[in-house]
């Protein structure tokens, strides 16, 4: 009978361990989403603004 909870124990702690190491990779997958989309959108303002700044320059000249 002991041996049977002992493998109970140990079948929890690797259950334990695995969803551990899910979460930590689900979280950092979100972490680098996010990254990378912030990083897109900052790369999209700034291409507006360039294009601002030309259709003025052309006003302009």
């Amino acid at each position: 009978m002991m041996m049977h909870e002992a493998i109970d124990i140990l079948v929890y702690i690797f259950f334990m361990a695995f969803n551990i190491a899910i979460g930590i990779f689900v979280i950092a997958a979100v972490f680098l989403l996010f990254r990378y989309l912030h990083i897109k959108i900052l790369h999209f303002r700034n291409y507006l603004v360039e294009r601002k700044i030309k259709k003025l320059e052309e006003k302009e000249g």
